[in-house]
């Protein structure tokens, strides 16, 4: 029959519901000293690319991207620039810097 089927999805508005579960206490004041409270609104104001590290933060998925990085470590005892079959012919290698892939 009928299942339901995401045709699009507000990124802004999951963030913020992310933000308003998971936040319990903040550093954010007011110029008088008084705590900004966790709210609708105060959450809507923060900038969007600092909610997304939040966001990334509490679900962990930072962790995931680390991961990601790690199969282009070269296996223990392998020569520089030979290929699993013992010819130079391709090797891969990771930029710490960049997290990116390059093939030579």
């Amino acid at each position: 029959m009928g299942k339901p089927v995401l045709t699009k999805m507000d990124q802004a508005a999951f963030t913020h519901e992310i933000l308003l579960m998971a936040l319990k206490w903040w550093p954010f004041k007011y110029t008088d000293g008084t705590m900004v409270p966790i709210d609708h609104n105060t959450i809507a104001a923060l900038d969007q690319a600092l909610s997304d590290k939040m966001v990334v933060r509490i679900l962990g998925m930072g962790d995931q991207q680390d991961k990601a990085i790690i199969p282009f470590v070269r296996a223990s005892g392998a020569v520089s620039g030979q290929s699993p079959s013992g010819t130079a012919d391709s090797t891969s290698t990771a930029s710490a810097s960049d997290g990116h892939a390059t093939k030579s």
